[in-house]
């Protein structure tokens, strides 16, 4: 006798079943991803900004971050040469990439001012990895920078 093999109708669903469970999987694990670089990367540019604070508090020093929002880095320059809110030759201290999409941040510039560590504004940036967004506020009469979303 020659029988044919062949899949059943009871195997196909279960068989597909399987696959849709895999692939929402798959799918959820990349939008926990996405939510936690762009955790870190607020987390890290928040270092960055409490960086600066510190350093105009304890060096006595006007410091200025600048963000540059097509290139997403950021600069932190000492103001010590021109002392005129903007980062000049020779003023750069350190600087970097910005890991996700700025969307945004007021002014494109945070200046904190000696001795208390205070802003030039109050300051809001957006930071934004494919449809989750994240806000760092910069007070201006503390200098307190927050994730406030």
């Amino acid at each position: 006798m020659n029988r044919k093999k062949a899949i059943t109708l009871a195997e196909l669903i279960v068989s597909i079943a399987i696959l849709l469970i895999l692939s929402s999987g798959v799918v959820v694990s990349f939008s926990i991803a996405e939510g936690k670089r762009l955790e870190g990367a607020a987390r890290s540019l928040v270092a960055q900004l409490k960086w600066a604070r510190s350093q105009a508090l304890s060096q006595d020093e006007q410091y200025v971050v600048e963000f540059d929002t097509s290139a997403e880095k950021y600069t932190i320059c000492k103001d010590s040469i021109t002392r005129n809110g903007s980062c000049d030759s020779g003023e750069e201290v350190a600087s970097g990439p910005i890991e996700v999409n700025l969307v945004s941040f007021t002014g494109n510039k945070v200046i904190f001012y000696p001795p208390w560590g205070t802003a030039d504004a109050d300051k809001t940036g957006v930071l934004q990895n494919g449809t989750k967004q994240k806000t760092i506020s910069v007070y201006q009469d503390t200098g307190y920078i927050e994730v406030v979303q």
